[in-house]
């Protein structure tokens, strides 16, 4: 919540209904940053499916085009509202469809950190804007051609090897996205 100094009343606790703030300099789940802010971050709507590799997927992913790999789907609301829409890329040799199938639960990034192997040393990211598409429209609750702020994200493990592929599409008007920058101090 939020403390707030109110004259002739004193502190008081107010509700804390600012949008969710993410921030990029720290790889962590939607649900973990919602326990840091004190809000309720919910998936609904999960899907997960075996199919195999198109072209975009293989580069990005370094698999062979054709390869068997995992794709799933999912909304995160805040309450019953929507914050955004994530599709994770998951090869087959990163974790195999069975184990995926038994372990996911809300979150890819709780799964691979929470997993002993193959182990996460970074994510690289890259933020940009989109037009919303009616059928991602409708499961958002906005209106075609809105601008959804689009994560691409890869998470990469030893060896600079790709492991999965988030492409996250955000409700810019439901959620902040952050970036902390610190001056670069050289020592003398």
């Amino acid at each position: 919540g939020v403390v707030e100094r109110r004259h002739g009343i004193g502190t008081v606790l107010v509700g804390n209904n600012a949008s969710p703030a993410v921030g990029l300099e720290r790889l962590e789940s939607l649900e973990s940053l919602a326990d840091r802010q004190g809000w309720q971050c919910k998936t609904r709507n999960v899907q997960i499916r075996l199919g195999k590799a198109t072209d975009e997927q293989a580069a990005r992913l370094e698999v062979a085009l054709g390869s068997s790999l995992s794709v799933i789907t999912r909304t995160k609301t805040k309450g019953s509202e929507p914050l955004a829409e994530m599709v994770s890329f998951v090869p087959e040799q990163v974790i195999p469809f069975a184990s995926l199938e038994l372990e996911f639960r809300d979150s890819i990034t709780e799964l691979m950190i929470r997993r002993p192997t193959p182990r996460v040393r970074y994510a690289q990211a890259e933020v940009t804007t989109l037009r919303c598409g009616m059928q991602r429209a409708q499961r958002l609750a906005m209106r075609k051609g809105d601008p959804l702020l689009v994560m691409d994200e890869l998470f990469v493990g030893d060896g600079g090897r790709p492991l999965v592929w988030n492409l996250l599409y955000f409700v810019p008007a439901r959620i902040r996205l952050e970036v902390v920058r610190r001056p670069n101090h050289r020592e003398l």
